[in-house]
């Protein structure tokens, strides 16, 4: 075994720089390692290129460049601290979303707060980190156009279903577009570029994390549905709301026997309207899910029936109005400044209506009602008292 002259050391740093490899200390590594391999072949005694050429041909020569730019990637601190960023906020993030649909399912305080923090670190902190690693690692036109509709894809979905959720307009659009296209076909296509690209050791990892991500997209998809014990919790709320309404209305009736005036008629006569209202729109709401309010009542969670009523036969514009003339007319008739406090607590921030579940709207509409009988009965002892 003879070592390597100079000229035929420089011959390797040449080749190697034709072949990708422009970095000089990651040429000197990788001339060195191959020198070290051609002085232990027999042939170089008689052919130093035939030596050379079988040494060689051992490497893949295609991959000699992205071999410099995955050690340059190596040596770059900030990348790898990103890379490291990348998991911990990945991990955060799926933690964190199966905890806002823990919370959301029970209804306990602050869900809402843990899936919209959750949701912006996937969306614009571990997605764009993600992809942007994934590409650096790996870079090509493929690489950059399923990053970037990867990205899109994925950020539909995740706020789409957080404005399902939140019962936001504009849940259902995001929803079916970013499945669609995330089912069939980012997801198999960025699958399959990671498992093709990315060494063994390395795809696993992140793959794992990929679906951590998405199990925690999924449950965060399953606390839009309720459980038996929220709706029950639910449709007893409505029922003692109703329950209150014809009581409290009842205690109304008891004081309009007893005075006898132009104001308190007015005043009957407005409430009952309203109620009326308020009655036909939850009737209506009632028929789309066959008349009888149970747990196994079917489309309790559909937003679809609460919009095509209140939105497009314009119920919830009506009632909006109504109760605002309502407003406006019961501080007219309350004389103590305690009853137009009472007026206003009732009357105002009233829920929007549109855009929420049948089983929500169900129980805003019956506590309305509750609300418009409580404000009558107060105007109406006030009246009865001065």
């Amino acid at each position: 075994m003879r070592p390597l002259s100079d000229f035929e050391f420089e011959y390797i740093l040449t080749d190697l720089e034709h072949k990708g490899v422009t970095e000089k200390h990651i040429q000197l590594e990788l001339a060195d390692h191959i020198g070290c391999l051609v002085e232990e072949s027999p042939l170089l005694e008689t052919n130093f290129m035939r030596a050379y050429e079988l040494v060689v041909s051992t490497f893949k020569l295609d991959s000699l460049g992205d071999l410099q730019r995955k050690i340059l990637l190596s040596e770059n601190l900030k990348f790898q601290a990103m890379k490291k960023s990348t998991y911990i906020f990945g991990a955060l993030s799926a933690i964190l979303m199966v905890t806002g649909a823990i919370f959301k399912t029970y209804h306990l305080a602050g869900a809402g707060v843990i899936i919209l923090l959750a949701s912006v670190l996937i969306v614009f902190v571990f997605l764009p980190m993600l992809f942007y690693t994934t590409y650096k690692e790996e870079p090509s036109k493929l690489s950059l156009a399923l990053s970037v509709i990867g990205f899109t894809v994925a950020a539909a979905m995740l706020l789409g279903l957080l404005f399902k959720i939140m019962h936001w307009p504009g849940a259902n659009i995001m929803l079916l577009s970013g499945q669609v296209a995330i089912v069939v076909g980012f997801f198999p296509a960025y699958v399959l570029s990671i498992f093709r690209n990315a060494p063994n050791r390395q795809k696993v990892p992140m793959f794992i994390l990929l679906i951590a991500v998405a199990a925690s997209v999924l449950v965060m998809r399953s606390s839009i549905s309720y459980s038996y014990d929220v709706k029950e919790i639910y449709i007893n709320r409505y029922k003692t709301a109703l329950v209150a309404s014809k009581l409290i209305a009842l205690d109304s009736d008891a004081i309009t026997d007893t005075v006898n005036t132009e104001a308190v008629t007015d005043i009957k006569v407005q409430a009952n309207q309203l109620i009326a209202l308020l009655e036909t729109a939850r009737t209506k709401v009632l028929s789309e899910i066959g008349d009888s309010l149970t747990i196994d009542s079917r489309r309790l969670e559909s937003d679809r029936v609460t919009n095509r009523i209140m939105l497009s036969q314009e119920y919830g514009h009506q009632i909006h109005e109504a109760v605002d003339a309502f407003n406006k007319k019961m501080k007219g008739y309350a004389k103590s400044e305690r009853t137009q406090m009472i007026v206003e607590s009732y009357l105002t921030g009233l829920p929007r209506l549109v855009h929420t579940p049948v089983l929500i709207t169900l129980i805003d509409i019956a506590e309305m009602e509750r609300n418009i009988r409580m404000v009558e009965y107060e105007v109406l002892k006030d009246l009865s008292n001065s």
